[in-house]
Formats: C-alpha cells, structure tokens, sequence
C-alpha cells in the first residue's frame, strides 16, 4: 500500500494513531507464504483443538535435553501466530484466531494462583485446562531420575514484553471482530503492566521471576520491552478513545529514547538505575524500533556491521555480536525493518534466505523456520537458541514476506 511512506514520516503518537485506524480492516499482500501457514496450522490441529495454545517448537524427540520444550506454549509466540491468523483474511484463519483469542482470555482469568489478571510466560501445549482444578495448566514434566514435577522458572514467570505483544494481538483480534471480553482483558493485563512494572523514573521494569508466592520483581528496564509497552498502550488508545494510554505509552517511549546511544540502541539498563547495559550488545531492538520510531536508520547500518554473519550456509543475523550462528527469528525482524526503511535490496537479500532456510527447514519439515541455524545459538544473557521449527521464527517470516509490521497492524507497499 501506498501509505507506508506517509507512515514512515509521522513521527509524533498522533500520526501513529491516524495511520493505524487507516489501514484497519485490510488484509495482507506479498509473497506466497502458504507453507508457513500450513506449519501453525498443523502445530495448531495437534492435539486438542477447542481451546489451546500453539507449541512454540516442534519438538520431534523425546530425548532428555528435548523433554523441557516439548510442552511448552510461549504467550510471545503464541500472540505472533494470532497476529497472522487476525490477518490471513481468511474464514479459516479467523477461526483459529478465536481460538487462541479465547485461551488468552482463560489464561488470564484462570490462573492457579494469582487473581489479577497477569499471564504467565508460558503455558502447556498440551492441555490448557487441568482436568481436576479447571486452572490454566503451565508447562513442565516428569523428570525419571528426580521423579518429580519440573518447571522452568522463565517459563512460570511473568515478563513485561510478552503480556505487551499479548496486549497488542487482543486489541487487533477486537478491532477485527469485536467481542467485548477481549477489549477487558487488553485492558486488564494493560493495567497489570501498569500497575506492576511503571518506573517513576522512566519507562516499565521487566516484569516478575520465579513460583509463586514468592516471585520476585525485576528491577532492570528493557529496551524491547518498552517498545512492546509502547506499541501495546497505543493500541488501547486506539480501542478505548482514553487519553490516559496515550500518556502511558509515551512513558514507555521517552525511555526507549534515552537509550540511543548515538548509533545503536542500548539493550536496557543495570536494576532499576537509568544505567545503560552497554555490555551486551542486541539485533532485536535495532530492528524492532525501526517498526515504530523514525529517524533512527542508523540503527539497522549498526546492525549489518556488527550482527551480520554467514553460518552453516546461510546469510542473516545473529541475536548479539559473537556471532555463533543465525537468529533466524530476527533475521526476519530485519528483513521487515529494512522494507520499513525502504532499503528493499537488502529486504530481497535476507527474504531470500528465509526462503532457502524453510525449504532447507530441520527434521525435513520444510514449512516452519527454525529458530536458529545450529543446536546453540547464544544471546549472551543466558538462554539460546536451538536448530528447531520454531512458531515464532515462522510468524515473523509471514510477517517479513508479507511486508507487515505486526506493532501497527500495518502493510508496507513492497
């Protein structure tokens, strides 16, 4: 469409807000992704299919270093994949839009323990609903040599940017059909992040960590994470008309700001000071808040000269700057990013790629992407990612063939 130009030229909350109700209601355009889709549909159809979340890996082992994802349903992923079904602009696709929808809303109001509304990071791919208690049913196995129940503390927790993408999913799917329960539950978990994670000092710490009842808060501010909160706050605006989201969501916008370091955007800070964490070094939030903020096209140059690399055959970007593998999910994010920017040469170039790595896909699936191009691909805070097809990776491999930012609800002209 034409008016991705226009878009990029807005940059004040307002522009952002006139654009969005403009392109509500249109579907998506671009390359043929028919595959990809075939992929969450069949990750979808797997199991029980009245209620439930998408297993965000496809897991096809049962090997011990296989067992802690093979019932895991991330809410970051799953809310990508309702993002594409709202916007397949098919029966079908809106079909299991409300699906996951629905499961969002019991989530929410479910918990085993809490009552206010958070979500959890994930929740079992296998059955949403413990058949004894009627709770949502988090993620874990039966550890043989412990013999006992094992959960990860991620997955249980709760972090700002997921319940952000969350809120940011729940306000599309209302604006696409309506239905009163999902604007209150957009709502609430937009007051839980609110209420929970607001800085006075700038911005919306990361969340809460560990089992209840003694998850502890988490001091640190990321820079990801307030762009989600941002995004998400504008589309509350957006579905309520209430002001008081738009001066939220500036909040969380004036701290992503202060994190430019003058070239590139810092990851976060140290705690809860307005430090920056000038340690580790990240894609994701260079080419994420080229979807959202203008005047910051120095930050993907950044990102080509110190996350770009070639690995086991393939051309992309890894998640930090060692440089140990491909970030596949991410090399979507910049294959979009660059499309945003109007650089479609360099658009063509990792697109392409993704094309080659899902034909090429793991486990010989060939319609998923895999998270990563081989079995430890490291971020530098921890966690890593695995050479497994990933729901997430896939949806932001629509999303990049589509040319669709999934912040806006928005297609870019191609």
């Amino acid at each position: 469409m034409k008016i991705f130009k226009k878009f990029l030229q807005i940059s004040s909350v307002l522009g952002f807000v006139i654009m969005v109700h403009m392109i509500l209601g249109q579907g998506l355009a671009g390359a043929d992704v028919s595959s990809a889709y075939t992929y969450l549909n069949s990750m979808m159809d797997a199991g029980d299919t009245t209620l439930k979340f998408l297993p965000s890996y496809f897991i096809p082992s049962s090997a011990p270093s296989d067992q802690a994802l093979m019932d895991v349903a991330y809410v970051y992923d799953n809310a990508l994949a309702l993002l594409c079904f709202i916007h397949q602009n098919s029966e079908d696709g809106r079909r299991r839009a409300g699906v996951l929808a629905d499961a969002f809303v019991f989530a929410m109001s479910n918990d085993r323990f809490y009552q206010d509304n958070r979500l959890r990071n994930a929740y079992s791919s296998r059955q949403l609903i413990h058949r004894q208690t009627g709770k949502a049913c988090l993620p874990g196995f039966w550890n043989s040599e412990t013999r006992q129940w094992q959960e990860d503390k991620e997955q249980v927790s709760t972090h700002t940017g997921n319940m952000a993408w969350v809120v940011i999913a729940l306000s599309q799917y209302f604006n696409a059909t309506g239905g009163q329960s999902y604007k209150k539950a957009a709502i609430s978990l937009g007051n839980w992040i609110y209420d929970h994670t607001y800085s006075e000092d700038g911005g919306y710490t990361g969340g809460f960590e560990g089992w209840e009842p003694q998850a502890e808060k988490i001091p640190w501010k990321s820079t990801e994470h307030n762009l989600d909160v941002y995004a998400g706050f504008i589309w509350l605006h957006i579905i309520t008309g209430d002001r008081l989201w738009l001066q939220r969501a500036l909040h969380a916008k004036r701290f992503v700001e202060s994190m430019w370091s003058g070239d590139h955007f810092w990851i976060g800070t140290h705690g809860p000071s307005n430090t920056p964490d000038q340690a580790h070094a990240v894609l994701d939030v260079q080419a994420l808040a080229a979807l959202l903020l203008t005047g910051r096209d120095l930050a993907l140059t950044w990102a080509k000269q110190n996350c770009y690399t070639e690995a086991n055959g393939f051309k992309g970007f890894d998640f930090n700057t060692d440089k140990d593998g491909i970030w596949f999910e991410g090399t979507a994010q910049a294959a979009l990013a660059f499309t945003a920017t109007g650089e479609k040469e360099k658009a063509e170039l990792f697109l392409k790629e993704l094309k080659r790595v899902q034909a090429a896909g793991p486990d010989d699936h060939g319609k998923g992407i895999a998270a990563a191009s081989n079995a430890h691909v490291s971020t530098g805070l921890g966690p890593f990612y695995i050479n497994r097809p990933h729901i997430g990776a896939t949806a932001w491999y629509i999303f990049a063939q589509k040319g669709f930012n999934p912040f806006t609800g928005k297609a870019y002209q191609k």
